[in-house]
């Protein structure tokens, strides 16, 4: 029996919500500033967010003066309204691999 890809359903699936709804802004800020602080890394750095989501991590970096691009292969997050984002922060949605 071949296996299902579940990952196709399960992003735009409602229990995606239901098990997350406690990632937040403050969650990511403080992740995106634990992480910041072993990276070392300077203003001027290009970030990636791969899997970005509905760009929670790429909002806050490129708030912080990152250029930012996040990547996502599922366009759910198209539901995000793009005023959300300035010029610092682009995402490409619907990358396939």
């Amino acid at each position: 029996m071949p296996l299902k890809e579940w990952y196709k359903e399960w992003f735009s699936s409602p229990y995606y919500d239901i098990l997350y709804y406690k990632r937040n802004e403050q969650e990511a800020s403080a992740f995106i500033q634990l992480l910041l602080s072993n990276l070392n890394a300077p203003k001027e750095s290009f970030m990636l967010d791969v899997a970005c989501g509905k760009g929670r991590h790429s909002r806050i970096l490129a708030a912080m003066g990152y250029d930012v691009t996040g990547i996502d292969r599922f366009d759910r997050q198209a539901l995000v309204p793009r005023f959300l984002f300035d010029q610092r922060w682009k995402c490409l949605l619907g990358v396939q691999t």
